[in-house]
């Protein structure tokens, strides 16, 4: 009975909107539909893989294990700080401080584009 209430309010935690809503928000904004499934992908893998390491008692045993938990921040920052390399790195390749229109062009639109009055799309062709 107690693992139905545990998957219940796991449901319920996993749903709420909070700060995962906002990543993906701003990925689908800035870099559209498939960086935003895949930060949602990401994102609900990291849940899938919490949840069940609380389910199976791993959470207990890091709460009560000073070892445990020490190397679980560690192995955390590590991960953290190759994140910040990566995005260093990619920075550096393509600068995010470059004025969108210095190039001529503009940035690419998340939005489908509407086609022009009178134009036929590919559904209506005759």
């Amino acid at each position: 009975m107690h693992v139905w209430a545990f998957v219940g309010i796991s449901i319920l935690v996993i749903i709420a909107p909070g700060p995962d809503t906002v990543l993906v928000t701003k990925n689908a904004v800035l870099h559209g539909r498939s960086a935003a499934l895949g930060t949602s992908l990401g994102v609900n893998t990291g849940l899938l893989i919490w949840t069940g390491a609380a389910a199976f008692g791993v959470a207990a045993v890091v709460r009560e294990s000073a070892v445990a938990f020490t190397v679980l921040k560690l192995v955390g920052a590590v991960y953290l700080v190759w994140l910040g390399v990566q995005a260093l790195r990619a920075a550096r390749r393509h600068s995010v401080h470059e004025p969108i229109g210095r190039s001529g062009a503009s940035a690419p639109s998340p939005w489908p584009r509407k086609p022009a009055p009178g134009a036929k799309s590919a559904r209506h062709a005759d």
